[in-house]
């Protein structure tokens, strides 16, 4: 087949640099709309590296046989460089710790690094499991087929791979669909301290530099706390949190004591982490347990990125991580 646009034959490395640049490009523009928050952010992305590697075999003349499997796999690699583009570089970037400020170079920086890993994240795992799928529909085909040319069954891999991409693409968008939000992370921690040992080191919330595991490391984290009245009734507590892209405050507010139990209900959130999940209660169990004491904590929560079967998972993850954190360090004290 003759090159249909007279592309030249460049280094193999050119259509993934271009694919992942325009891909990039498109969701940082998404980024700074309503839809950042859908899978237009984190899934379309995908379609742009699937048709960018497309036309590229089509100008230069190699549309043959098996070319689906060929772009979908192409499409696997540019996700992998991205991956590891931007893993590399949210290691070397700056924490919040070490950014000048929040309007600072090194915060917008951070900010970009981080928003682009979690793309990255979720293509990598998509590209594969839909060229896994594609090549696996396109075998299959291929093989039912009496006729020589299978260029046909490569199109229908590839135009069914695309449905589910712009179906997928479509998750939390305003007027399409969305599925259920609500989740909750729990996490156990047992002390040998008594209950009511327990209860007064509640009194005074977990310190800020307190260890936190190495997959919060990225997460925003917090750097003070503002207002602490303790566990009581009504008592407020307001936690400064800074991430890379910015800091603000969660404000939580105790609506339920019992001799057991504390819930602090979440007042409102304005630090970097509201973008992604919206916090509604924070609770405390302290259950006498074998001459110690088992604590509970629950954070109850609504996811606000789609797709559900990515965010889902993560967050509820960093959610027992960060309860994780609570708990050991309320045991620790």
């Amino acid at each position: 087949m003759n090159n249909l646009f007279h592309l030249p034959r460049l280094t193999p490395l050119a259509p993934h640099v271009l694919a992942a640049g325009l891909a990039l490009t498109y969701a940082w523009h998404i980024s700074r709309s309503p839809f950042f928050q859908t899978g237009l952010q984190f899934i379309a992305p995908l379609i742009i590296i699937l048709l960018t590697h497309l036309f590229w075999l089509a100008g230069t003349g190699r549309l043959t046989m098996g070319f689906a499997r060929v772009v979908l796999g192409r499409s696997s690699i540019s996700a992998f460089v991205i991956a590891a583009g931007t893993f590399a570089a949210d290691y070397l970037a700056p924490m919040p710790s070490h950014a000048v400020s929040a309007d600072g170079i090194f915060a917008v920086v951070g900010m970009i690094v981080f928003c682009l890993l979690i793309i990255a994240i979720v293509l990598l795992g998509v590209s594969f499991a839909v060229y896994f799928i594609a090549a696996v529909l396109t075998a299959g085909m291929q093989f039912l087929s009496k006729s020589r040319d299978h260029r046909p069954k490569d199109v229908g891999s590839l135009v069914v791979a695309s449905v589910f991409l712009v179906v997928a693409s479509m998750e939390g968008v305003p007027g399409g669909y969305a599925f259920k939000s609500e989740g909750h992370s729990i996490t156990s921690h047992w002390t040998s301290a008594p209950p009511n040992a327990v209860w007064r080191a509640m009194d005074v919330a977990t310190s800020p530099d307190f260890p936190r595991p190495a997959i919060l490391k990225s997460f925003p984290q917090p750097i003070a706390v503002i207002v602490d009245e303790g566990v009581g009734l009504n008592a407020n507590r307001i936690v400064r949190i800074k991430g890379r892209e910015g800091e603000g405050e969660l404000h939580l507010r105790v609506i339920e004591r019992t001799s057991t139990k504390a819930t602090f209900q979440v007042i409102s959130d304005s630090s970097p982490v509201s973008k992604w999940v919206k916090f509604n209660s924070l609770s405390y169990e302290v259950l006498a347990d074998g001459g110690g004491t088992r604590l509970n904590v629950r954070l109850d929560y609504d996811r606000l990125l789609s797709p559900k079967w990515v965010f889902a998972p993560m967050i509820k993850l960093a959610g027992q991580h960060g309860m994780d954190v609570l708990a050991r360090d309320t045991g620790h004290r």
